[in-house]
C-alpha cells in the first residue's frame, strides 16, 4: 500500500486507515487481531483509535484502545505503527467535552498505559470547547509535544474559526500547530448536508472542502464510506437501504453520484466502496486519507483491494459532479 507523508511531520502513513471504534464492543480479542494483522500485511500502518471508543456501551472503559496495546505488545511492532488516538470526551460528565490542562493531562497519562507505550503519534482533540481560550489548549498539547508523550496534534470535530484561531495563536508563539483535521466525509455526506447524522459536529460540506483546498490542511476522513450507502445501493437497491441511511442520505443528487460511481467503476475496473475510499486519498491541494471502520475481515479486504487507486483531477471532479468536466 502506498504511503504518503502527513505534512510538517515526519510521519509516513498508509494511504487508508484503520478505524478502531469498534474493538472491544462488536470485535473481541482474536477477531481485532485478525483485522489489525491483515491490515498490516497488506501494507497498512495507520491505526485511529479513541480514549472514550466503546464507552458508549456499559462494561469496561477504553476497550479499544486497550486491544490495540495487547496486540502492539503481542507484536513487538511499535515501530512500525503510526498510532493515532483521541482524548477530550468523557460521557459520564456533565458536559461531555473535557478540554481543562488537568483533563487532558490525564486522558493522554492513561492513553499511553492503556496503549503500552511511551509515544502517540498524532493526538486528536476529539471535539471542541469553544468556550475555552485556543491558548489554553495549544499550550497544554505542546507540554506533551515537548515532554515526548505525543509528537503531534490534530483537531476533530473542529469548525474553520477555530482551527485558524489556534494555528495562528501556535504560529506566533513559536508553537506546533494542528498538523490535520478529522471530520466526517464522504460522496454521500457532502450533498446531503441538511440532515446530519450527528447535530452540531461539522463535516465536510463545500465550505470546508474550500477551507481545506486553500489552506492545504491535511484532512482524515471518517465516515468516508457514508455507512455502506453506495455499496448498499449497490448490492441491494433503494428497497435494501436501513432507515437511518434512506433518511439522511437518500436524494436525486446521491442517485447521481452513484450513476457516476458506477460509471468510473466500470472504466476502472475498482469497486464502489475503493472508489468512494479513491476519491478522498486522490485529492490534489490537500493530502487526505480516509479512515475505514469495519468488524468484518470480509469487508476490509474489499476495502483494502483499492488501496493503491488513484483518480485523476477530472475524475474527482466527475464525483463532486463539476459542470466543467461532468458528462
Amino acid at each position: 500500500m502506498r504511503k504518503i507523508q502527513l505534512p510538517g511531520t515526519q510521519l509516513n502513513v498508509s494511504q487508508i486507515c484503520l478505524g478502531a471504534a469498534q474493538f472491544g464492543l462488536h470485535t473481541d480479542q482474536d477477531s481485532s487481531f485478525r483485522l489489525m494483522d491483515t491490515f498490516v500485511e497488506s501494507g497498512g500502518n495507520f491505526i485511529d483509535t479513541a480514549h472514550c471508543y466503546a464507552d458508549w456501551a456499559p462494561g469496561e472503559l477504553s476497550r479499544s484502545e486497550k486491544m490495540i496495546g495487547h496486540w502492539i505488545k503481542a507484536r513487538k511492532n511499535r515501530s512500525d505503527i503510526v498510532l493515532a488516538t483521541k482524548g477530550g470526551i468523557d460521557f459520564r460528565s456533565e458536559t461531555g467535552i473535557c478540554l481543562s490542562e488537568s483533563e487532558l493531562d490525564k486522558d493522554i497519562e492513561e492513553s499511553l498505559g492503556f496503549l503500552q507505550t511511551d509515544y502517540i503519534d498524532l493526538y486528536w482533540l476529539h471535539r471542541d470547547e469553544r468556550t475555552r481560550p485556543v491558548d489554553q489548549i495549544v499550550k497544554c498539547l505542546n507540554k506533551h509535544i515537548k515532554a515526548g508523550h505525543i509528537h503531534h496534534a490534530g483537531c476533530s470535530n473542529w469548525l474553520p474559526d477555530r482551527i485558524i484561531e489556534a494555528s495562528d495563536y501556535a504560529r506566533a508563539n513559536g508553537l506546533q500547530p494542528f498538523i490535520a483535521s478529522q471530520l466526517e466525509w464522504s460522496l454521500a455526506r457532502m450533498f446531503k448536508p441538511e440532515n446530519p447524522f450527528d447535530h452540531g459536529l461539522p463535516f465536510m460540506d463545500q465550505e470546508a472542502l474550500a477551507f481545506h483546498r486553500s489552506t492545504h490542511l491535511t484532512a482524515i476522513a471518517f465516515s468516508a464510506q457514508a455507512r455502506g450507502f453506495f455499496s448498499t445501493l449497490d448490492t441491494r437497491g433503494e428497497d435494501g437501504l436501513s432507515p437511518l441511511l434512506r433518511e439522511h442520505l437518500l436524494n436525486d443528487r446521491n442517485r447521481e453520484t452513484y450513476k457516476r460511481l458506477k460509471k468510473l467503476s466500470a472504466e476502472t475496473g475498482c469497486g464502489i466502496t475503493a472508489l468512494c475510499l479513491s476519491y478522498i486519498n486522490s485529492q490534489t491541494d490537500f493530502v487526505a486519507v480516509p479512515i475505514i471502520f469495519t468488524s468484518a475481515h470480509d469487508h476490509l479486504l474489499d476495502c483494502l483491494t483499492g488501496a493503491d487507486t488513484h483518480l485523476t483531477h477530472e475524475q474527482v471532479s466527475y464525483l463532486e459532479h463539476d459542470s466543467a468536466t461532468s458528462t
